[in-house]
């Protein structure tokens, strides 16, 4: 294993990366690697910069509160009535890129070690993980930024392209004019945000989930998942076993350890995500979301200046909200978890 030992010469005590009397075949990492958004999302290949889409909504059929008055009905002989039409609304998302570089010394060549081939693949590996949780994060966090500047001589103020993440898709905010703005679109397009921002933050309650289930069904989605740190899984967990709520614990319940939350608009999967803030919830129709990528994640091996062998893993991608009111958002909610009691209902309803 590896081991704190003497240099020749040198009165420091070293840590001696990767010089070995043993070296586990496995390196463990301890960081979250879980990319649940990246690892499940079908993928489609993109041909452009920019990923563009098509979504409309029907219109309504009458408002169900004023019945019969919104009963369409025509006379016989009468003329056919034009209005204007709206619609189909264009959506775009740009593309994504991502960037991990790595490299290996070659004088592991010449040194009673590990070959320079194993430390390079080892880090490479690395790379390639560390890469797919930035993937995650950003597609979580990410806000739209059109791209200033080309090249390594970049202007001041040169800045990348960025995608819209879950974040900014359901709360329709932190559009520049160099972007769509989403918030223009019609509201049972654009995506859902539910503010609970409060002092102090309120717990996270099953009533709360209920209206957030209501906003979404009401914009003809039909969530799927629900994504959110322990914390709120905890909160989550006690939603069946609440004694003040006033419903039949057989209408409502948690199966398999709150995996699964069986609600008002059917059943829902509860995802624990270690990348999500911990006063914020997701739901998400996951089947209208897509990964739109230009360039798959490739490991490519760069010119060798110097003594080290150096590669870099480049990944271009974007995400595709086919409606983007597939997505909807809780946030503002106490980051930390609280058994819910009487007293919990009333201070945080």
């Amino acid at each position: 294993m590896p081991y704190f030992g003497q240099q020749a010469g040198d009165n420091t005590a070293t840590f001696a990366k990767g010089t070995r009397e043993q070296l586990l075949d496995v390196i463990t990492m301890i960081s979250p690697t879980k990319t649940p958004l990246l690892s499940t999302l079908p993928k489609m290949r993109a041909t452009n910069r920019t990923v563009e889409w098509l979504t409309d909504e029907l219109g309504s059929p009458g408002d169900p509160e004023n019945g019969n008055t919104d009963v369409q009905a025509f006379s016989e002989d009468t003329d056919a009535d034009f209005a204007m039409e709206v619609g189909p609304y264009k959506i775009q998302n740009r593309q994504h890129i991502f960037r991990e570089t790595v490299s290996a010394s070659d004088l592991l060549d010449y040194v009673d070690t590990v070959d320079t081939d194993s430390v390079y693949a080892s880090r490479l590996i690395k790379k390639i993980k560390l890469q797919a949780t930035k993937i995650e994060f950003a597609m979580i966090h990410s806000y739209s930024q059109a791209p200033v500047g080309v090249g390594n001589a970049e202007s001041p103020g040169a800045a990348p392209g960025k995608m819209i993440g879950l974040e900014q898709c359901a709360r329709n905010t932190g559009f520049t004019s160099a972007d769509q703005d989403w918030s223009t679109l019609p509201d049972g397009i654009r995506g859902t945000a539910y503010n609970l921002t409060e002092s102090p933050p309120k717990h996270f309650l099953e009533t709360h989930l209920g209206d957030v289930l209501e906003l979404m069904s009401d914009k003809g989605a039909e969530p799927t998942d629900v994504w959110c740190r322990v914390n709120q899984k905890r909160q989550i967990a006690d939603f069946s076993a609440s004694s003040t709520r006033n419903i039949n614990s057989d209408d409502r319940m948690l199966i398999n350890t709150v995996d699964v939350y069986e609600g008002p608009t059917g059943v829902v999967i509860v995802n624990t995500h270690p990348l999500i803030k911990k006063g914020s919830v997701f739901l998400t129709q996951t089947d209208l979301m897509q990964l739109a990528i230009l360039k798959p994640t490739i490991p490519e091996r760069l010119a060798k200046i110097g003594s080290a062998f150096k590669g870099m893993v480049e990944t271009a991608l974007t995400l595709v909200y086919l409606v983007p009111a597939c997505v909807a958002e809780v946030y503002g909610l106490s980051p930390t978890y609280e058994k819910v009691t009487e007293a919990t209902v009333e201070e945080n309803a």
